[in-house]
């Protein structure tokens, strides 16, 4: 074979490798650096939410993509989002819940270890997102953001009671909460203390805050293999004592009653000045303040059990790589931009208002007067495994709505809701 068909021959093998693997990386490699030439990004927010992002985005790669965000009905966004997969319509890239990835891992594309792994997730943001984004060491989702539970309290209802600062523990909350309840002649609710003991019927995040309580109280909600729920325990078990103290404020015959499900649901009864205290995260903060716009409230950090055991309960969306995208190297790419990096996730931050989930933003933002405490709290933020967050929250409220109604002892209304979760895996 002479050497002029050796080299034509060499570049035709060449040509063909090349084609070959930018069809490879185009439908499933990791990040590349490359933007795809069309995204589409399914999710819960408003619809400007990513403009700022997308129009930054685009400046760095000459305005070589096309990306365009669809907002979805947060009360159905994983039921139409999983019915939009299945037909073979769904988005390239899509929102999904740290309560969600077990739920939704087998529809997405992770990214490759060389590019994102355990170690990076941990310098880039507080240790929760590595526990709810990650699986044996693969990253499937990056956050947008780390908001948690925090206390939202009275400050007029706090002055007239004498009481000068928010509690700090869970004593000092069910001390504050006696002080500040108000009950009629006939001992029923004028004024709740807090807005806590209930089931989701009437106490916002009733679930959330309830399993918050059980993992500062040190209960393990899985036995080590996640083969079986484990926060009952016995009588005297971590998770039976703290779902005892929940119900102790729902439980007219104790000492720390001040909350019955014939309340108002436990958001609207504070903006309405009928709760002293309630639980809420940073977007239910504007949602008060269009409610009553007079009230006189602060937000300090959520009580704990002790200095020692500190944590705050997450609740926040990442970006994920749907499977069927054509273009996950550049989907990943752009989720890369929007919340790995300070200038893409700046962008959107800005228009949402959400809490920073990056550690050098989180950083700057410590002291923020609207956002501090959230911002604080992610540093110290904890879940658990999850397998369908809306059936577990559904157990739970049943179990404390059997105890609440005398239907159930705690003990047997707490052994059938880890049975109920367990049978979840």
């Amino acid at each position: 074979m002479s050497k002029g068909k050796m080299i034509v021959i060499g570049v035709i093998a060449l040509v063909v490798i090349g084609v070959i693997l930018i069809l490879t990386l185009g439908s499933k490699g990791p990040v590349g650096g490359t933007a795809a030439p069309k995204l589409t990004i399914w999710g819960v927010d408003g619809a400007n939410s990513f403009g700022g992002a997308i129009e930054a985005y685009n400046k760095l790669h000459n305005n070589a993509s096309s990306i365009s965000y669809v907002k979805i009905d947060p009360a159905n966004y994983e039921s139409e989002l999983i019915k939009a997969l299945a037909a073979q319509r769904g988005p390239d890239i899509f929102y999904v819940s740290n309560r969600s990835l077990a739920k939704l891992a087998n529809l997405i594309v992770p990214v490759g270890q060389e590019v994102m792994n355990v170690n990076n997730l941990n310098q880039l943001y507080p240790s929760v997102v590595a526990e709810d984004f990650s699986i044996n060491g693969t990253v499937y989702a990056l956050p947008l953001y780390i908001d948690t539970l925090a206390l939202v309290y009275n400050l007029d209802m706090f002055d007239r009671t004498l009481i000068v600062s928010p509690p700090s523990t869970w004593q000092e909350f069910a001390d504050d909460s006696n002080k500040l309840r108000v009950l009629n002649e006939k001992t029923q609710i004028q004024i709740a203390g807090a807005a806590i003991g209930g089931s989701e019927k009437s106490v916002d995040y009733a679930t959330d805050i309830l399993n918050m309580i059980m993992i500062q109280n040190g209960t393990k909600m899985w036995n080590q293999d996640l083969s079986g729920a484990s926060f009952a325990g016995g009588k005297n078990s971590s998770g039976s004592q703290a779902f005892n103290f929940y119900l102790s404020f729902s439980n007219p015959g104790d000492s720390n009653y001040t909350w019955n499900e014939a309340q108002q649901d436990s958001l609207n009864a504070f903006a309405g000045g009928k709760a002293a205290m309630a639980f809420a995260y940073s977007n239910d903060v504007a949602d008060i303040k269009r409610v009553s716009p007079y009230l006189r409230f602060s937000i300090a950090p959520v009580p704990q059990i002790s200095a020692s055991t500190t944590a705050a309960y997450p609740n926040y969306w990442g970006l994920a790589v749907s499977k069927q995208s054509q273009y996950s190297a550049g989907a990943w790419d752009f989720i890369n931009f929007v919340a790995a990096q300070d200038s893409g996730s700046y962008s959107y931050l800005g228009v949402t208002g959400r809490p920073p989930a990056l550690r050098s933003i989180i950083a700057s933002n410590l002291n923020d007067p609207d956002l501090g405490v959230f911002v604080k709290q992610s540093l110290i933020a904890r879940s658990w495994y999850t397998p369908d967050y809306d059936k577990i929250k559904e157990i739970f409220t049943s179990a404390i709505s059997a105890v609440v109604s005398g239907q159930k002892d705690s003990a047997q209304a707490l052994k059938e809701a880890e049975d109920g979760v367990t049978a979840l895996r």
